[in-house]
């Protein structure tokens, strides 16, 4: 990823993929799938969930919270985790200053 400071405060992001692999599909990321009032932050980066106050693998939250067979799923909210975050910053010393 690529971030990049422009005219007026914004901030550009831009990406590329550099790899990519297969996983089964996990029914809490199907827009499909009816959901329930309660939310769940995933990582944007590296799709990790947040529970309670740790970021897991999003095939471990399943599990624990056994949305297997739940009727409906929490929504997906947005974020980032922490390992992320610090590896953002520390390959984009100029978005530090802006933050």
């Amino acid at each position: 990823m690529r971030l990049s400071s422009e005219e007026g405060s914004v901030v550009e992001f831009a990406s590329t993929l550099e790899s990519e692999e297969a996983r089964e599909p996990v029914a809490l990321l199907d827009c499909r799938q009816p959901r329930n009032d309660q939310f769940l932050r995933i990582c944007s980066w590296c799709q990790r969930v947040k529970l309670g106050s740790i970021w897991l693998p999003i095939e471990v939250v399943v599990v624990e919270l056994s949305l297997m067979t739940a009727p409906t799923v929490p929504a997906i909210t947005h974020g980032i985790c922490e390992d992320c975050y610090d590896r953002v910053m520390s390959e984009n010393p100029r978005l530090v200053s802006s933050f």
